[in-house]
């Protein structure tokens, strides 16, 4: 269920109910469900990720997810603990410097991995250059070495 209906699905049970309980996986969406669902009113639950396909099927659907969910989450209200592996939110501002780190480590990451597949062209060629040929200064120096085609 997209975020957005999800908020509004929730937010129709408030008003009626004592309580409502909720639950959804940890994921690349962050936090903000978590936090809209608990601004509602709702005790919102944040469980690490698992295999939900009990049967083996090995079928990635989202009603049976959310069937096998509903399910724990009802076990795990009712005081069984072990159901879920619950994932500890953390604050906006630690979630802020957790993305900032983690999009500068995969763009560092990125960065090698072109930088080797740069490599990895010229030494096609017979010519063996450093992983930091893109250097502006080395870079000069290669152009001079390199093929027309390969400069492209």
């Amino acid at each position: 269920m997209e975020t957005q209906k999800c908020q509004v699905w929730v937010e129709k049970f408030i008003p009626d109910c004592e309580k409502v309980y909720s639950c959804h996986e940890a994921g690349p969406t962050g936090f903000a469900l978590h936090r809209k669902l608990t601004d509602l009113g709702a005790e919102n639950i944040v469980v690490a990720p698992t295999r939900l396909d009990n049967q083996g099927r090995r079928v990635n659907n989202d009603t049976i997810d959310t069937r096998q969910l509903a399910v724990r989450l009802d076990r795990y209200v009712a005081g069984s603990k072990d159901t879920f592996r619950v994932v500890a939110v953390p604050t906006e501002e630690r979630e802020q410097k957790r993305v900032l780190t983690r999009q500068r480590q995969q763009l560092q990451e990125e960065r090698l991995s072109l930088a080797s597949q740069g490599r990895s062209l010229v030494l096609s060629q017979g010519i063996a250059i450093s992983n930091m040929w893109w250097q502006e200064n080395l870079w000069k120096h290669h152009q001079e070495q390199l093929a027309g085609w390969v400069m492209c």
